[in-house]
């Protein structure tokens, strides 16, 4: 077994340097023109000229106050009965009463 031959390392050039630091310098001023926009966009708005019902989407309180009532509606729409449609006689059921009409309905076609 034989080892093969040496070879001639040179110390990097400064051209391959300078390219180096070149790209890394690209690749900062990439990154900063993509953040540059949204550092812009942390002004507060002028609420007095947004209407009263979309206020709530400039706070954070406001926000999780929203979710909060949509979490709260839609709970209860899985877990309640309720009309979806009076006049054509569609229900909503409860999701558990519905898996459970569901499963008895496949086992009685089996």
């Amino acid at each position: 077994m034989s080892l093969p031959p040496e070879t001639n390392s040179k110390p990097a050039s400064w051209v391959s340097v300078a390219a180096v630091f070149g790209c890394f310098a690209l690749f900062l001023l990439i990154i900063w023109i993509a953040y540059l926009p949204q550092r812009e966009k942390t002004e507060e708005a002028d609420l007095s000229q947004v209407s009263p019902d979309d206020r709530w989407q400039y706070s954070p309180e406001g926000r999780a106050a929203k979710l909060r009532e949509l979490r709260d509606h839609e709970q209860t729409e899985l877990t309640t009965y309720g009309w979806i449609d009076e006049k054509a006689g569609i229900v909503r059921l409860p999701i558990d009463r519905a898996m459970e009409l569901t499963q008895q309905s496949l086992q009685a076609k089996r």
